[in-house]
């Protein structure tokens, strides 16, 4: 039990920074990249996402300037996160922001959040649709 104790990662704040640990930095210390980090260890800790198959603040291409917030890709499924400060209602526009993305990811499942209202959608590639669900699979159940 000590051992589970010692690899669970906190999040990690120091005067306006905050560490990321998927890019293994230091940053600004934002409201959004507050969720940001928060769902980064939820996902690593409580749904079993390793780490390394997160990339944070990727682009979309190289001819696009825009950035995923958290792009992992795990067991042949892409999930694609988008977040906002608290303060940033989670609505339509939140929503065709990821949306937009997908042409180029193909992704399996968008996750948008504020910290303070989640939602999680699946991709229904064949019917080229989404279905809200109420939760995100874990790792080892995709």
């Amino acid at each position: 039990m000590e051992d589970d104790a010692k690899n669970f990662l906190s999040l990690e704040k120091k005067g306006n920074k905050i560490y990321c640990a998927a890019r293994k930095i230091w940053l600004v210390r934002t409201p959004e990249e507050e969720v940001r980090q928060h769902f980064i260890l939820w996902l690593s800790q409580e749904l079993g996402y390793p780490i390394s198959l997160m990339q944070a603040e990727k682009k979309v291409n190289q001819r696009v300037a825009h950035r995923f917030d958290l792009f992992i890709q795990a067991k042949q499924k892409i999930i694609l996160c988008e977040f906002k400060a608290p303060k940033i209602i989670i609505d339509q526009s939140v929503l065709n922001q990821i949306i937009r993305y997908q042409p180029q990811v193909n992704a399996d499942y968008f996750l948008l959040s504020n910290g303070v209202e989640t939602l999680i959608f699946f991709v229904d590639k064949k019917l080229r649709k989404i279905k809200a669900l109420e939760n995100l699979p874990n790792y080892h159940q995709l």
